[in-house]
């Protein structure tokens, strides 16, 4: 939404009930919006939390739901139903040094958005190239050489920027991150411009492995939908 939510730990019942309430402030004005709902208090811990359906204007209903779990720390959770979340499909390899490289995904990947959408490779082999591809022709699961890796997306295939993975050598704290969003928006020619909600995307690590079977390994792969 972009706008921020207030915590009245004053319950709007008065008394000693529990009930406390929730209320929308718009980020840019500072000033109510008119949603809240009431929450529930955990005792004299300062726990709260509560859930409410609203419509936010778009035609949508969406789930919002908040938490507090200590006197300082609130936490948002806002469920858009018009976005199919991530979803990761096919088999990581595993690398000479035993890293399953796991690839995932934060923002949100919207048509009408140049950037916001971020691409993340965990457990890469330390200090290794490597680049994260992605196709918009579906899932496979082809075996990669003789390795345990597979090459989970189909061919053609478009590559983002190469980099280094960081990390430590022979551990698997590596990572692999590009914002795909800003890449596309940079290379209005890549595969699967321009954008179209509703276009599903998949998505895979590639990273050196000298040892392993063609020098390489691969993460699982991660399929997205493009949001409006």
């Amino acid at each position: 939404t972009g706008n921020l939510w207030q915590f009245d730990q004053n319950s709007p019942l008065g008394g000693t009930t529990n009930l406390v309430e929730f209320n929308e402030v718009d980020k840019a004005t500072g000033t109510l919006t008119g949603r809240t709902f009431l929450g529930f208090a955990a005792g004299t811990t300062n726990i709260a939390g509560g859930c409410e359906v609203f419509n936010d204007g778009s035609g949508f209903t969406k789930v919002v739901g908040l938490h507090q779990d200590t006197i300082d720390s609130l936490f948002v959770y806002e469920i858009d139903p018009t976005t199919t979340p991530p979803v990761s499909f096919c088999t990581a390899g595993t690398t000479t040094n035993g890293c399953a490289a796991t690839i995932a995904a934060s923002g949100t990947a919207s048509a009408a958005a140049t950037s916001g959408f971020t691409l993340t490779v965990s457990n890469v082999e330390g200090q290794k190239q490597g680049l994260i591809f992605y196709s918009i022709t579906g899932q496979q699961a082809v075996a990669w050489g003789n390795g345990s890796s597979f090459l989970c997306v189909k061919s053609p295939t478009q590559r983002l920027l190469a980099q280094s993975s960081g990390g430590t050598v022979g551990a698997c704290d590596g990572t692999l991150t590009n914002d795909w969003l800003a890449f596309l928006a940079a290379n209005p020619t890549s595969l699967g411009t321009p954008l179209a909600a509703g276009q599903v995307y998949q998505a895979q690590g590639w990273f050196r492995d000298p040892p392993a079977p063609k020098s390489t390994s691969l993460s699982n792969g991660l399929e997205f939908t493009l949001a409006p």
